[in-house]
């Protein structure tokens, strides 16, 4: 007998339960062909429930350390931080880089993201005297610009903007989702392309709808993707 929860599909994974509550996904309409890939991939993995923050500047920090990693690793670190008294700008403005880097350990790629941190809050030092209160009253266009100014991301974001409502919450929670269908299916020595959530979505031109239909039976890799 199945235990209470969300059911399991063919794939193992939980799927997500509609509506409202701690376990649940936003009700979309479908108004973009780019919710049919969002719908996929809650069906099959279920609510993320990532950026669980106490403050804004937590957000933040989350947002950088998440960067090539689990969100269980980010926690880790986060929780090493809030131990040590670090999440507020000022106080990562005062550590020195090495000890930033020993607490946010847990996350990975541990120089490079203390590095980014200490990066983060002194531009808010010099540029908003430390006050996130001040930098979001500055237009989001600029900020963005001033925190990223990257021409590709650019054309990425202004498609996803125009294409889904413009809700927070739903924009987190497909970024998580994305990261977790690519960590399950899309992986570097066993892909498992035949039971990715996006494959019936794609078109029939599609890379990797040719790729999957073309592989000799029998062989190592058409073992890894049934």
């Amino acid at each position: 007998m199945q235990k209470n929860g969300p059911p399991i599909n063919n794939g193992g994974v939980r799927s997500a339960p509609r509506g409202r509550g701690p376990n649940s996904v936003p009700e979309l309409p479908p108004s973009s062909e780019l919710l049919r890939y969002y719908e996929a991939m809650s069906g099959a993995l279920g609510p993320m429930r990532w950026w669980p923050a106490q403050t804004p500047f937590e957000v933040i920090v989350g947002a950088i350390l998440t960067q090539s990693t689990a969100w269980g690793n980010v926690e880790r670190a986060i929780a090493n931080l809030r131990s040590a008294g670090m999440l507020t700008p000022s106080a990562m403005l005062r550590v020195r880089t090495p000890r930033l880097a020993a607490l946010v350990r847990p996350s990975g790629y541990f120089r490079q993201k203390a590095k980014k941190l200490k990066a983060f809050v002194r531009f808010l030092h010099t540029k908003y005297r430390g006050s996130l209160d001040r930098m979001f009253q500055t237009p989001t266009l600029e900020l963005r610009e001033e925190l990223l100014s990257k021409p590709d991301y650019e054309k990425v974001r202004a498609f996803i903007e125009s294409s889904i409502p413009r809700q927070a919450e739903l924009f987190n929670e497909f970024h998580a989702l994305i990261v977790n269908t690519g960590k399950n299916w899309c992986r570097k020595s066993a892909p498992r392309c035949e039971e990715c959530p996006l494959r019936p979505l794609l078109p029939s031109t599609s890379p990797l709808s040719m790729f999957t239909e073309n592989v000799p039976s029998g062989t190592s890799l058409s073992g890894s993707l049934a």
